[in-house]
């Protein structure tokens, strides 16, 4: 819920600008708003500029109504967020503006547990004792701003429909006014005396820190709100499928060695030759496979289905260090032995 911890600043009536120093409140998440409502005699437009404590503003914007000419209304608001507010070198005002204002009223407040702001407005030229109706869309944790102002200061403001009145003062020839309050409707009617004049209104929704929920971390229920709407969903976990295709390889690179016995020599002058078998010493198996691996289930307790392609048929048993391996396959191998006899005749 939205708090003032530091009250709008009484408005000046002398159409004095902007200066001196501002009171910060305290809490968290906080904001500071401030306002500036102008009536220009003037035919080209005016620009001005607040910072606080050397810190531009988070946020900036304006409202104006065109009268065709001079003497058109305009409202400028400046939002500091908790960051802004935390960087802020002091709390002194620094202004400016480009063209000299004859009428003009301004004041700010701070706010805690806020989470930004929308911002609506309304105008109309010929407003009555009917009123002007000015959006205010927001929910019940939100705090509402309306400022207004109307271009002749006997036009005063009779209310601001669910807010209370907090400003309704004469701003040196023109009217400035300010209601205020905790959200009550989408819309609140504004309305000034029975003789039909300019109004100009702006809308500023303060927006409250929302939060809560209730159940277990896997299936929470939460509220979840937006900025111009109210929904309430619950936030349950889907169901959890893991799947998808990995890959290994397991290479073995080697080669099959073998070593033949002596051969047996024959002591018969005839005969030249040997026996003897090829053994294999020892066998290394060279080869690449890959391995496919789908899951299926939930992350916590997956079954995965497992299937292997391999592009050489290798099979070994055996434990690592000392595996006994399978080959298939019809390996050729050739040794040939040189036997020679030596003979003396004498």
């Amino acid at each position: 819920m939205v708090t003032k911890t530091q009250d709008w600043a009484e408005p000046t009536v002398s159409s004095a600008t902007p200066a001196g120093s501002v009171t910060i409140g305290g809490g968290s998440d906080r904001c500071l708003i401030f306002v500036q409502g102008f009536e220009r005699s003037l035919t080209s437009s005016a620009t001005t500029s607040v910072a606080i404590g050397n810190k531009a503003a988070s946020q900036f914007g304006t409202i104006e109504w065109e009268s065709g000419g001079a003497n058109d209304l305009k409202i400028n608001y400046w939002y500091f967020d908790e960051t802004a507010l935390q960087a802020m070198s002091g709390n002194t005002i620094s202004y400016s503006q480009g063209k000299s204002l004859q009428k003009n009223a301004w004041t700010y407040s701070t706010f805690s547990s806020t989470d930004g702001i929308t911002v609506n407005s309304a105008v109309n030229a010929s407003v009555s004792a009917d009123g002007l109706l000015v959006p205010t869309v927001g929910t019940s944790a939100d705090y509402v701003v309306v400022v207004g102002e109307r271009d002749t200061e006997n036009r005063p403001f009779k209310g601001f429909g669910n807010l209370s009145t907090k400003f309704d003062v004469d701003g040196n020839l023109h009217r400035f006014g300010l209601g205020e309050g905790g959200w009550q409707e989408n819309n609140e009617l504004v309305t000034g005396d029975s003789f039909p004049d300019v109004m100009l209104c702006l809308s500023l929704v303060i927006k409250g820190l929302e939060s809560g929920g209730s159940g277990d971390a896997t299936a929470p229920k939460a509220t979840v709100t937006g900025g111009l709407t109210t929904p309430t969903n619950s936030l349950k976990p889907a169901a959890q499928i893991a799947a998808g295709v990995a890959e290994r390889k397991i290479v073995w690179q080697g080669g099959i060695n073998l070593v033949a016995p002596k051969p047996t020599i024959s002591t018969t002058a005839s005969q030249a030759g040997g026996s003897g078998e090829l053994q294999p010493e020892f066998a290394l198996v060279g080869g690449e496979g890959s391995r496919h691996s789908v899951g299926t289930g939930t992350p916590s307790a997956p079954s995965a289905t497992l299937s292997s392609t391999v592009s050489r048929a290798i099979t070994a048993v055996g434990s690592c260090d000392g595996y006994v391996p399978t080959v298939l396959g019809e390996p050729s191998f050739q040794q040939v032995w040189y036997v020679f006899k030596r003979v003396r005749f004498g």
